[in-house]
């Protein structure tokens, strides 16, 4: 086995955007990996959503300082597989994404196929699909974009484990798998087929393609384990952005009790410069949020006793009165 982890140190690095349910949290670590080894000039990815997968890509390429010049295509409409939404999930995205990218990377937002045509062909070295994920939908994006792909070209096609909710993307995965060109299925986070789609693909892209073919139950534990890395991340940001609504709510508490207040602490927000250095400021926080909504439970619960919601006897004879 040719693969050492050990010489992509960019893997192990904490994504520095994670939104609150994504499954591509778990293939965060590969990206790094892959990137390294095609070296793409020119990446697209087709259905961007929070953008928990661009902004891992865009990670990358700054932190390899990659020539790569990247561009995002959707609607920030949503679709039948992620529902609708309004403009606030593009506005999100942009405010994350623009500081840190925007001198390499485009959020473009458009159809794909009214995308298209700003691509020459032949240009992309690294192609994205992740939209509507019926197989007529997965396919169509497919053969329309196969043309703008270079003859370098590595084409990732996200949910290929999914068989149910009208999902059909591991149909014309296990076609193209068939086919007999170089490729790997990652089976976790709800699948991720790789495809080395050109002819020209470098040696060392193919050469871990072969590995992870030859030796799976070696390397992708690596990865996987990383990945699950991420998705606590995750829950320990869910979980204090939780706990502080809850302080909100004991704070209006104490207000209406005449208590006086817990000055609230400062909202964390996304792990945006250093993920581990917000983990422990989570944790510190996670603790005493949870304290004082615990005082409050028990406050409420007093004062009930001292107080009991009237019965429907009781509500009852007070209306015949």
């Amino acid at each position: 086995m040719r693969f050492n982890l050990a010489d992509f140190p960019a893997a192990a690095e904490p994504p520095l955007h994670l939104t609150r349910n994504s499954a591509w949290i778990y293939h965060l670590p590969m990206l790094p990996v892959l990137l390294q080894l095609l070296q793409p000039r020119s990446l697209v990815e087709l259905g961007t959503f929070r953008g928990d997968s661009y902004m891992g890509i865009c990670q990358a390429v700054s932190r390899l300082n990659l020539p790569t010049r990247c561009t995002a295509i959707d609607t920030w409409q949503g679709d039948d597989h992620a529902g609708r939404y309004g403009p606030a999930i593009l506005a999100e995205l942009r405010a994350a994404h623009d500081p840190l990218y925007a001198s390499f990377s485009t959020l473009l937002q458009a159809t794909f196929d009214a995308a298209s045509p700003a691509f020459p062909d032949a240009s992309i070295d690294l192609l994205h699909i992740d939209g509507l994920h019926t197989f007529d939908a997965v396919r169509h994006d497919y053969l329309t974009w196969l043309p703008k792909t270079s003859d370098r070209a590595v084409i990732l096609f996200h949910d290929t484990a999914i068989k149910d909710r009208g999902f059909g993307v591991f149909r014309l995965w296990d076609q193209l798998a068939a086919s007999g060109k170089p490729s790997f299925n990652v089976p976790y986070g709800c699948g991720l087929g790789i495809l080395a789609a050109g002819k020209n693909v470098p040696q060392p892209f193919l050469d871990f393609l072969a590995d992870l073919n030859a030796h799976p139950t070696q390397i992708l534990p690596l990865f996987h384990a990383l990945g699950q890395r991420n998705e606590a991340l995750r829950d320990l940001h869910n979980a204090t952005a939780a706990l502080h609504n809850i302080q909100a709510i004991v704070n209006q508490w104490r207000s209406l009790t005449a208590q006086p207040c817990r000055n609230p602490l400062p909202t964390p927000g996304a792990p945006a410069t250093d993920p581990l250095a917000f983990a422990q400021a989570a944790q510190r926080d996670i603790g005493q949020l949870a304290a004082d909504a615990i005082t409050l439970m028990s406050e409420v619960t007093a004062l009930r006793k001292l107080k009991p919601h009237p019965t429907n006897a009781t509500v009852a004879s007070a209306s015949r009165r």
